[in-house]
């Protein structure tokens, strides 16, 4: 299934898209334009996932991990950078550990004091870590502990060899398989990610998708995929359900969406070389969701 999403998701959705906004403000959390979307899109479609195995590639310290692990899942966390420096008040109010033994984030005494074992992370990255669990800590006091767990492994997607064939129940992406260098990548990314899921499993990935033609937006160093594209970097056929006929209506739903809109991370503002450079609300693509299911 190819699904340009529309803002109306949201409204349809509301209570769970504001549980999604109200928890990544809590977690001191910034994120895309367009992630309530993504985030409200891909959550209705799972449907439960307590004591299920979701592998979440391109996680970064973003928030769909943290949310799938407060409803009782086990998230596999992928991505390529190193991510040893998390905010503290996300390893107090999750289940958090390393993939490997190298993967492990350091602890609230590592990150103060570098003299301790494993803590040779620059001191730039222990501010941050630092001054976000201060700020989360105080957002999200309260918050109750999460039933599930979060395992960080810092890996390339398209060779995550530690993951066994068919150990997946879903895979999710929110908006992060387009940031690579060629459609190549991004190709073997997805045959690797689908080597995880188990027959029957579920991928759920949202992407940026364009009209036309295949274009590279350097500000956000992001591919935008037409149908086409899609099509074959997913592996789908003619008949795979799209409404992609729809794009210009929905891009002007986009154009015109007070709530995200309001909701633009504050980041932007502050920042050129974004998809929206300096908080300007000017939307250059549609976000657009992917439902594959393993077949046996």
């Amino acid at each position: 299934m190819i699904e340009l999403l529309s803002p109306q998701i949201l409204g349809e959705n509301s209570v769970l898209s504001g549980e999604l906004i109200r928890l990544g403000r809590r977690l001191a959390l910034s994120s895309g334009w367009h992630y309530p979307l993504d985030w409200t899109w891909v959550v209705q479609k799972m449907g439960d996932v307590s004591g299920k195995t979701i592998l979440d590639a391109g996680a970064g310290i973003g928030l769909m991990q943290w949310y799938l692990a407060k409803l009782g899942a086990d998230v596999i966390s992928v991505d390529r950078s190193e991510r040893r420096c998390i905010p503290f008040h996300l390893l107090q109010k999750f289940h958090v550990k390393g993939y490997r033994l190298e993967d492990a984030p350091l602890s609230l005494e590592e990150l103060i004091n570098p003299g301790t074992r494993r803590a040779s992370a620059t001191l730039l990255d222990r501010f941050k870590a630092l001054a976000r669990g201060i700020v989360g800590s105080i957002r999200s006091m309260g918050e109750p502990d999460s039933a599930g767990s979060v395992q960080i492994l810092q890996q390339d997607l398209r060779r995550i060899s530690e993951i066994a064939d068919n150990s997946v129940d879903i895979v999710v992406s929110i908006s992060a398989l387009e940031h690579n260098a060629s459609i190549q990548n991004v190709r073997e990314i997805i045959r690797e990610l689908e080597r995880t899921l188990i027959p029957g499993g579920m991928m759920l990935v949202t992407l940026p998708a364009s009209r036309d033609q295949d274009w590279f937006f350097q500000q956000a160093y992001s591919w935008c995929f037409t149908e086409k594209t899609l099509r074959i970097l997913f592996e789908f056929s003619e008949s795979t359900a799209s409404n992609f006929q729809k794009y210009d209506d929905l891009f002007e739903e986009l154009r015109n969406s007070r709530t995200l809109r309001k909701n633009l991370s504050w980041r932007y503002f502050f920042r050129s070389n974004t998809g929206m450079p300096d908080g300007k609300w000017d939307p250059k693509y549609l976000p657009v969701g992917i439902i594959k299911i393993k077949q046996a």
